[in-house]
């Protein structure tokens, strides 16, 4: 699968699936009315701390710290890596769809839409021999704009420059371990980002990013890999939602 420039309308069109309600209604409904239009049967709805499993082939993972989130694969049937996320006042999540293995691959994605507060859309994974939780932004900061984060360097990759940082993280929520622990977070963040992520096929070659990494103790993938979306909040003020598909190119 090489173009998915459908996908956008597709996802969209999901939202109305089912719903006997005409338009000038359809225009007053909240947001959260709309989203349980979509294929509510088959919604996972997440309880506190990680969740996974797989969808058509693909592994899913998402951490969650309150509020209420839910997983749905509305047109996985038809595109494998499919997947929709939505949170409502949430302190934290973070996941998407992928695999349960990372390697260098190249990673083809296209996101259907997002919307609400989040702090990056990207690959999102984690090794294991020096503990590593790491992130390749597409959109957003990931924190990287706030304290605690050392800058390392920048370079380029799939024709997109990005800045490199890191930072180290004791005794946090880690995909290691039920309970916390120390690690290092690793953070490529794409510059001159587009306004809209939407609706463009995009790729992400995991064995650039990994090979600049490895200059600073990045180790070996043995951990879940996924395309996927984060927020974070002070308070359970985080409310987002994404559409995107993933796949191996």
């Amino acid at each position: 699968m090489k173009k998915l420039n459908l996908v956008g309308v597709l996802v969209l069109s999901m939202l109305f699936i089912n719903c006997e309600k005409d338009a000038d209604i359809l225009v007053e409904e909240t947001q959260e009315q709309q989203l349980q239009v979509l294929s509510a049967e088959a919604k996972i709805y997440l309880p506190e701390n990680r969740e996974d499993g797989y969808d058509e082939g693909y592994y899913w993972t998402v951490y969650k710290k309150g509020g209420a989130a839910q997983i749905d694969f509305p047109i996985s049937n038809k595109y494998g890596g499919n997947f929709q996320l939505d949170y409502q006042n949430t302190k934290n999540v973070v996941g998407g769809k992928g695999w349960k293995g990372g390697k260098d691959r190249k990673i083809g994605y296209n996101v259907g839409y997002t919307y609400g507060n989040f702090e990056f859309v990207g690959v999102y994974g984690w090794t294991k021999n020096t503990d590593v939780e790491y992130y390749v932004i597409e959109k957003g900061q990931g924190g990287t704009n706030g304290s605690g984060y050392t800058y390392v360097k920048t370079y380029w990759s799939d024709g997109k420059k990005y800045n490199f940082y890191k930072r180290y993280v004791k005794n946090a929520p880690c995909a290691l371990s039920s309970n916390n622990c120390n690690f290092w977070q690793y953070k490529s963040v794409r510059q001159g980002q587009p306004k809209y992520i939407s609706g463009k096929t995009e790729k992400i070659s995991m064995s650039k990013h990994a090979s600049e990494w490895r200059k600073e103790g990045f180790g070996s993938y043995t951990q879940y890999q996924v395309f996927g979306m984060e927020t974070y909040s002070s308070g359970y003020k985080g409310t987002a939602g994404i559409n995107a598909t993933v796949w191996e190119e």
